[in-house]
C-alpha cells in the first residue's frame, strides 16, 4: 500500500518538478482556482500584505468587492463572496468557508517565502519539513480557512 501511494506522489511531483507529463488531447493550459470567501476585501489585503499578490481586476473597479483575481508571478487565485456565489448556485448557501481544499505552489526559494510569512505573522500549520517525496515544503492557513502548501524540491547532498 506504502508503494502504491509512494509512485503516485513521486509521479505527480516529477510533473511538478520540471518534468513534462504526457500530452493530452485535451491540451490543458492552467489551474485557477475560484475560493469563496467571507470578505474579499479583506482577503486582497491579506495576500498582497502576507504574500506581495497583486490586484489583476476586480468587481466593481473600487469600493467592495464581490470578486478579485489576484497574481503573484505565474500563480493566479480568484476570489468571490458568498452572496455573489449563492445567487449562482443557492444549494450552496450553508457550505463552511475553507473546507479542505489545499493549494499546493512550487517555489524557487522556499526560505524567502517561509519568512516573508512569518514575518506577517501568517498562521503556519505545518514547519518546513522534507517530505518522503522529495520535496521541502510548509503549510500555513490563510484568512478564510484556505491550506496553501509551499513546496521546492529537495536538494540532495
Amino acid at each position: 500500500m506504502h508503494l502504491a501511494i509512494f509512485t503516485i506522489i513521486t509521479s505527480i511531483s516529477l510533473s511538478i518538478f520540471g518534468q513534462t507529463p504526457k500530452q493530452t488531447t485535451m491540451n490543458l493550459k492552467t489551474l485557477t482556482p475560484n475560493l469563496i470567501v467571507a470578505d474579499v476585501n479583506k482577503t486582497v489585503k491579506y495576500y498582497q500584505e502576507t504574500l506581495g499578490f497583486e490586484i489583476a481586476m476586480t468587481v466593481p473597479e473600487s469600493g467592495v468587492f464581490d470578486f478579485a483575481m489576484l497574481k503573484l508571478d505565474n500563480v493566479t487565485i480568484m476570489f468571490q463572496s458568498r452572496v455573489g456565489y449563492v445567487e449562482a448556485l443557492p444549494e450552496y448557501k450553508d457550505k463552511k468557508i475553507g473546507g479542505t481544499l489545499f493549494l499546493y505552489i512550487e517555489v524557487e526559494s522556499l526560505d524567502i517565502v517561509y519568512n516573508r510569512v512569518k514575518k506577517a505573522s501568517a498562521e503556519i500549520v505545518v514547519d518546513i519539513n522534507t517530505t518522503f517525496y522529495g520535496s521541502r515544503e510548509f503549510t500555513m492557513k490563510d484568512c478564510d480557512g484556505y491550506l496553501l502548501i509551499f513546496a521546492e524540491e529537495a536538494k540532495i547532498e
